[in-house]
């Protein structure tokens, strides 16, 4: 039974835009925009360590698919998953994998591997991709700095996209206990539990119009603006792929090939090839 719904945005801290007297981030940026703001909003000292990265996804590096890169991917153009299968030796995804390493090996962004903690919230990078479920945490425990939330950027072609992965509540199968376990799950589906999720401020409730709570739960910090960023980027937003087999695939596309690729030490035409045969032989395997 459905319980929430996120989508991405694009964190940035004001005062890193404040000491360069760069203008702030809006919704026309583009992804060109971002490279080259990332670029100057990179700082480091005089032996040339980094003191802050111009970009870190979910606090970290550019290897994380739901944040960064499968938004981009489908802002190109590009498909995720066609009649079952991936589709990651594209076009689209070879530019999107080829961006996150060229930012990685500029140091504009940090290593896969090399990085601990949240990057953002310790001041150490100027711009955060980041999903709705953060935003929270972020208004509750960011002290040192002000940062706001714009829609993630677009394509040069105008094309916006986003992506959700939807969550919701499950009974086990084997429970002793289903008739309760059934009332309970329909309660938590309902509209009050959606209300008391939304006034909680922790994730968007799924229930239809009680998103506007979870928008105003970030009054008390004078951040329902950079709030309504995640509500409104619903209209661009993707459902989050699913094939035969997912959680196995997923999980060696994210742990291996993209980090593998991004840190340069696998290519980018030579990784997809292999992460797409890979992949959709698991497919196939999961689907007999």
């Amino acid at each position: 039974m459905p319980r929430d719904y996120d989508t991405i945005g694009m964190f940035y801290s004001k005062r890193a835009f404040d000491e360069l007297k760069l203008k702030y981030p809006d919704g026309n940026w583009t992804w060109e925009d971002l490279k080259n703001a990332v670029a100057k909003l990179t700082k480091k000292d005089a032996k040339g360590n980094i003191l802050r990265y111009g970009i870190t996804v979910d606090g970290g590096p550019l290897s994380v698919s739901q944040a960064f890169l499968f938004p981009m991917i489908l802002s190109l153009g590009g498909d995720l998953v066609k009649d079952g299968k991936v589709v990651f030796d594209c076009a689209q995804a070879k530019e999107a994998l080829s961006f996150a390493r060229e930012l990685t090996e500029k140091g504009y962004a940090p290593k896969p591997g090399v990085t601990s903690g949240d990057l953002f919230i310790a001041g150490k990078s100027a711009i955060n991709f980041s999903g709705s479920w953060m935003m929270g945490y972020y208004a509750e425990n960011i002290k040192s700095f002000d940062f706001g939330v714009v829609m993630i950027p677009k394509s040069k072609t105008g094309k916006r996209a986003n992506i959700s992965d939807s969550l919701g509540n499950v009974i086990w199968s084997k429970t002793k206990n289903l008739d309760a376990a059934w009332t309970f799950v329909k309660w938590m589906a309902s509209k009050e539990a959606a209300e008391i999720l939304g006034k909680s401020g922790t994730v968007i409730p799924a229930y239809k119009g009680t998103d506007n709570l979870w928008v105003q739960s970030f009054k008390k910090f004078k951040k329902e603006k950079d709030a309504q960023v995640f509500i409104d980027s619903v209209k661009y937003t993707n459902p989050w792929p699913q094939t035969r087999g997912a959680s196995e695939w997923f999980d060696r596309w994210e742990t291996y090939y993209i980090v593998e690729i991004i840190a340069g030490r696998l290519g980018v035409d030579e990784g997809l090839k292999q992460a797409t045969e890979e992949i959709n032989g698991i497919i196939e395997k999961a689907s007999q």
